[in-house]
């Protein structure tokens, strides 16, 4: 084993200082690590300098600099990798809850909802902000700091606006549009002129300037309000005329029942009345679940806009989480099909195959009508299977007249 000089040992000491190690304790440190690992290996074979340039490399994956920066990390943010682990972990879980939770979606399986919304949260409310403190602490340019900052409340802004668009909740467009102009109009012109000043990083920045934009004009095209307001409308509309349409055909059938009081046509209207009920108890167990106590034209356009294209707890009224249809489904069903075995039994050429009824017990009638639907289309068939009731009563009554 060689024994350094004192001459060698100095020159190792200034390489140190000249590679950036800026803390004596760190550069004293530093020199007894690779003192040592010299005497241990070198022999007379090699000279002093190519052995200290084989052993240097040890110490570092780019520079010596790196060990003066994580040190500084490490007395100014005692932290560091506690919430460098806590970010790593949370950034994988929500990858992973927004694949699973999309599966679940997309599939319509119970706890998509709970799933999408931690993964959101998650990401937006921890995975993001430990990154932007993290990298903040690595940059000292205050221009990098504003743009690392920027760049994660748009992050953020957008990952909730995509669950509340997912889960149909109200500000989803807003909050969309404005991580947007955000990201255009103000991310993107700091990190563009503030990369390309950099000859180092002038490429990398143009690059991801150009990705970033395409990828802002794709989310744009998925921002539609108008198209979303002009569904809501016509929706609304359907169910307007629906409703005025069973009013006018419930209307003629009572005058008509009360002209011809005595004949049979008065029990057929009887049955059909008390169908017509049940669908209307159906609709309002719904809307209790809403928080609404009564049902009318007038707050029809309210239901549709503050909840129409939700998925919320008014659906337990109708299916379990296995996606079974409950008792009260069932029991609606159950009244239409014996309202048209009594009704065949007065006037067996009528046909109710052209009504929005199930056609037998075993027609797979709930599922197509009311599974997987937002409210507005579930008010929609429920309007439009109580005109049909109303309807159907009007046939019987002219067919026996």
């Amino acid at each position: 084993m060689n024994v350094l000089d004192d001459k060698q040992v100095q020159f190792i000491l200034n390489d140190i200082r000249r590679n950036g190690i800026e803390l004596e304790d760190l550069q004293l440190s530093l020199l007894d690590h690779i003192c040592c690992v010299i005497e241990e290996e070198w022999s007379t074979n090699i000279s002093f300098e190519e052995k200290y340039h084989e052993v240097l490399p040890r110490f570092f994956k780019k520079g010596l600099r790196e060990i003066q920066e994580e040190t500084d990390l490490l007395l100014t943010f005692k932290n560091y990798y506690a919430m460098k682990k806590m970010m790593i972990i949370s950034g994988a879980m929500s990858a992973f809850g927004f694949f699973i939770g999309s599966m679940f979606k997309i599939m319509h399986w119970p706890g998509a909802s709970i799933l999408m919304v931690l993964a959101v949260a998650g990401f937006s409310f921890l995975f993001l902000p430990i990154l932007f403190i993290l990298k903040s602490r690595e940059v000292k340019a205050t221009r990098e700091k504003l743009t690392l900052g920027i760049g994660t409340i748009v992050g953020i802004l957008f990952s909730i606006s995509i669950l509340f668009k997912v889960m149909h909740w109200p500000g989803a467009n807003v909050m969309g549009m404005t991580a947007l102009i955000g990201l255009v109009f103000v991310f993107l012109p700091i990190h563009f002129f503030g990369g390309i000043r950099n000859p180092e990083t002038k490429t990398n920045t143009i690059v991801s300037s150009v990705i970033l934009l395409a990828i802002s004009g794709l989310l744009f095209l998925m921002v539609n309000l108008k198209s979303n307001v002009a569904t809501e409308n016509a929706i609304f509309l359907a169910n307007k005329n629906a409703i005025k349409s069973k009013e006018f055909v419930a209307k003629a059938n009572a005058d008509f029942v009360a002209k011809n009081s005595g004949l049979p046509n008065e029990q057929i209207a009887e049955n059909g009345d008390k169908t017509r009920k049940t669908i209307q108890e159906f609709r309002m167990s719904i809307l209790k679940r809403l928080g609404y106590n009564s049902y009318d034209v007038k707050l029809d356009e309210e239901i549709i806009r503050q909840h129409g294209k939700g998925f919320g707890s008014f659906s337990e009224v109708m299916f379990t989480n296995e996606g079974k249809a409950t008792e009260f489904l069932l029991d609606l069903k159950s009244n239409l099909l014996d309202y048209q075995a009594t009704a065949k039994k007065e006037s067996p050429t009528v046909d109710f195959s052209s009504l929005s009824f199930p056609q037998s017990s075993g027609d797979d009638w709930e599922n197509k009508t009311f599974l997987n639907l937002p409210l507005e289309a579930v008010l929609r068939n429920l309007n439009q299977l109580e005109l049909d009731v109303e309807l159907s009563i009007m046939s019987l009554l002219l067919e026996n007249k």
